[in-house]
């Protein structure tokens, strides 16, 4: 078995494709979703990062530039076979690292409200009220890195 690697994506590369299929069964089947064509057009302006064990996705992440010192991570899905493993936690880290070589300084997303305690152990921080996406509760998170 090879080691897991940190990678980015190129959009619409087959790894790109297995991707879809990772977020997909992780994040929108359950919900009872499926990506459309223009769901996933806008990948193409974001940063798309993966961790690759033996050429196949386990997690995946999405950066979409805000500013040029503020990016709004979205899409964070990890394997189910995967999960509570530290998989997650290795994956941002290795993005923040990442972003940090382009002058990034701060990051958000909006974590469903069963992932904020996640986010809050690696430095997250709640900035906004609850709110409703994609049928779940939500909250707006922000992270400094610089």
């Amino acid at each position: 078995m090879q080691k897991i690697k940190f990678q980015k994506i190129v959009y619409q590369s087959p790894l790109y494709e297995q991707i879809v299929r990772l977020r997909e069964k992780v994040l929108r089947i359950p919900l009872g979703l499926k990506f459309s064509e223009n769901d996933l057009i806008i990948d193409q302006d974001e940063q798309i990062f993966a961790l690759i064990l033996d050429h196949t996705p386990i997690a995946c992440v999405q950066a979409r530039t805000l500013t040029t010192e503020k990016v709004k991570l979205r899409q964070m899905a990890v394997d189910s076979a995967f999960q509570k493993q530290g998989w997650g936690k290795t994956l941002l880290n290795k993005v923040e690292e990442y972003l940090l070589k382009q002058d990034i300084e701060t990051i958000e997303l909006h974590a469903r409200k069963s992932a904020v305690d996640f986010y809050k152990k690696i430095g997250y921080q709640i900035i906004s009220s609850e709110f409703t996406e994609v049928g779940l509760p939500h909250y707006k998170m922000r992270k400094q890195i610089s």
